[in-house]
């Protein structure tokens, strides 16, 4: 709205102010980033970041929030650095590796991004997002029986994710036991009975079972 625009243009200006006054002040340089890392200019967020870092070094929210914003631009390399930097200050941020894990993830490496989750489940057992990741690339890698081990913690900690349920009944699924993969269907069905992909699923399911019966 007006009111938050007018706000961020006075909070801009007196940014530029502060700058003009001392330019050997890290924090302003980053918390200006962080203002332009959240209206999403991130270009010009990866400047402020990249001038807080060469004043103060040893700023490790700086390189965290100069990871996000190469993440968001698809700069994958320096997205990577960016996090690895961070890592190097802060060797047991779990929000690191998640981010770090996700990069990966995404660029469909997941056998490094494997790893990074399992030390995200390390240092944080409930973060149930790094779960549902991990499980779903230990399935990409083949890994099935422990990509299950991981569908389960992850449902443990969200129960009511229909979500997580058809894509644990995904899994049973490829491994071929229909019995298994239908009951999540039919769970996650329960939970959300305007999703369609649990009843596709389940048709799918079927359909296999009358294949192997031929």
């Amino acid at each position: 709205t007006q009111v938050i625009l007018n706000n961020t243009e006075q909070a801009k200006k007196a940014f530029s102010k502060a700058l003009e006054l001392t330019t050997n002040d890290a924090t302003i340089y980053y918390n200006y980033g962080n203002l332009l890392l959240d209206l999403k200019e991130y270009k010009t967020a990866i400047n402020y970041y990249e001038e807080s870092i060469k004043t103060d070094k040893t700023l490790a929210l700086a390189y965290f929030n100069l990871g996000i914003a190469h993440s968001k631009l698809n700069h994958f390399n320096d997205a990577l650095k960016a996090y690895d930097n961070f890592l190097t200050i802060n060797h047991d941020d779990s929000e690191a590796y998640y981010h770090k894990g996700t990069l990966l993830y995404e660029n469909d490496m997941h056998e490094i991004a494997i790893e990074n989750y399992y030390k995200v489940i390390e240092l944080n057992p409930n973060h149930s997002a790094a779960m549902v990741n991990l499980a779903i690339s230990l399935d990409k890698t083949g890994k099935s029986n422990e990509s299950l081990e991981a569908y389960e913690k992850a449902i443990s900690i969200r129960p009511e994710d229909s979500t997580l349920l058809d894509n644990c009944g995904n899994t049973y699924l490829s491994m071929k036991n229909y019995d298994k993969a239908l009951e999540f269907f039919n769970k996650a069905n329960k939970l959300n009975p305007l999703d369609a992909y649990p009843y596709y699923n389940r048709a799918c399911t079927y359909a296999r079972m009358n294949d192997a019966q031929k």
